[in-house]
């Protein structure tokens, strides 16, 4: 197992499956370095695919409070990749807000291809 920490100049810097292949299966006990999050926040909407994906994945892991206000606009998201890792992350994340449930609920209604109904009423149940 690979305990080092995710360095954010690295993670910006690969692409593909270089990112990937540093990232490695256990992305979710490895420590992340310094302000890795915040900068993830400053830069998201510059991420191609894979990155997004992968930020979305640790900042809900990381820092629910704070990555929970920005995920649900992904569930209106094309990419399968994309739409998962924010279906995923909202399902991870212990609580949320109702102004977070209000924003799910506006971006699930946008994505056609899947059937959201038991995944709102898991979320509404979630409103702290």
């Amino acid at each position: 197992m690979n305990t080092s920490t995710i360095d954010y100049a690295r993670f910006r810097n690969l692409s593909g499956t270089d990112l990937a292949a540093y990232i490695g299966d256990d992305w979710c006990t490895r420590p992340l370095g310094t302000a890795f999050l915040d900068l993830c926040l400053t830069e998201i909407e510059r991420f191609d695919e894979y990155h997004l994906v992968y930020a979305i994945e640790l900042g809900a892991l990381h820092d629910p409070e704070r990555f929970s206000r920005l995920i649900p606009k992904y569930l209106a998201d094309k990419r399968t990749s994309v739409w998962t890792a924010a279906f995923r992350a909202l399902c991870r994340i212990p609580s949320i807000t109702s102004e977070v449930y209000k924003d799910i609920v506006m971006y699930a209604a946008r994505c056609a291809d899947h059937e959201l109904t038991d995944f709102l009423e898991d979320m509404r149940c979630k409103v702290r």
